[in-house]
């Protein structure tokens, strides 16, 4: 079986909407307060983005990337460069996406006390 390249696209494309909308429905299971009012498509577009940043700073591991996008409804779509503790991390050079991560969930944890209140 041969599958062709529009067909590739095509799933590669239907997968990644099933992942978004999968993590959506995710956030608002765990932060009902913080996505409450969202419409679908809003969600959706909001994970995207997140996406997108995950990708950015090489953030590739599933668990990761899950991580950063609850960090983004914890800490605003904009953590990454608003928060100079969260800039400071991502911009390093030669850092692997997971050990991105972990600096910020061991900042998180140990410096601000487990997140925001």
């Amino acid at each position: 079986m041969t599958i062709s390249a529009n067909t590739a696209t095509a799933l590669a494309s239907a997968y990644q909407n099933q992942y978004v909308r999968g993590l959506g429905i995710s956030l608002k299971s765990r932060f009902p307060s913080r996505t409450h009012g969202l419409q679908p498509n809003e969600l959706d577009e909001f994970v995207g983005g997140a996406l997108s940043k995950c990708r950015q700073y090489g953030i590739d591991q599933e668990l990761d990337v899950r991580r950063f996008v609850e960090l983004c409804v914890l800490y605003g779509p904009g953590f990454d460069r608003d928060l100079p503790w969260a800039a400071r991390i991502l911009a390093q050079e030669g850092v692997s996406g997971h050990e991105r991560m972990r600096q910020l969930d061991e900042y998180e944890l140990f410096v601000l006390g487990g997140g925001p209140r």
